[in-house]
């Protein structure tokens, strides 16, 4: 027996042709599902100032969909960082259903922040929208990011000023020869 399935509008169509075959523990029935699916590799980039020391920075993204049983997550999806300036990728998310889902990207601020580094404390909308054609086939219609003000945008910019401060110095001065007779003065240029 032979049991053909296709995809015909919105419904399902199943093709029995007619035959014989065994059916026992060396030879079991096998029903395979193909689902039709689609990835999307969501990123925001990182904006820091030319004269900031070097630093990791790294974001969150936290899934605010309603229904996630048509979403997965592989490659460490909700996490994503970069050095300095640039693009940071999050991990790839699968799609198996269509519908809005919608994420929040922050930046983590780090236990130990770099002095005179102010992070961002932007907050990201990413919405994807997926949508299946008439022949079950899954597709990214469209996807946008956008801050809390509703502008369009995904970049997360820090600024840093240099710390100001003092600092000490010991300094120790010996001398050989010529004896020191206590009025003598010594310059020091650094």
């Amino acid at each position: 027996v032979t049991v053909t399935v296709d995809y015909s509008g919105n419904s399902l169509v199943a093709t029995v042709q007619e035959g014989t075959a065994t059916v026992d523990a060396a030879h079991p029935v096998i029903v395979t599902n193909k689902y039709s699916e689609i990835t999307f590799k969501p990123e925001v980039q990182k904006s820091v100032p030319a004269e900031a020391p070097s630093e990791t920075f790294n974001f969150t993204l936290t899934d605010n969909s309603t229904d996630k049983t048509g979403e997965s997550f592989v490659d460490g999806g909700k996490a994503a960082s970069v050095t300095g300036s640039g693009k940071a990728e999050f991990g790839t998310i699968t799609y198996t259903k269509a519908g809005t889902y919608s994420y929040t990207i922050k930046e983590t601020t780090p236990t130990n922040p770099t002095p005179g580094m102010t992070y961002s404390n932007e907050e990201v909308t990413l919405t994807v929208e997926v949508e299946k054609a008439t022949n079950g086939t899954l597709s990214i219609k469209s996807y946008t990011y956008k801050y809390a003000n509703d502008a369009e945008g995904n970049t997360f910019t820090n600024t840093y000023t240099k710390p100001e401060g003092s600092v000490s110095i010991p300094i120790q001065k010996a001398m050989s020869g010529n004896a020191y007779s206590g009025s003598e003065t010594f310059t020091f240029k650094l």
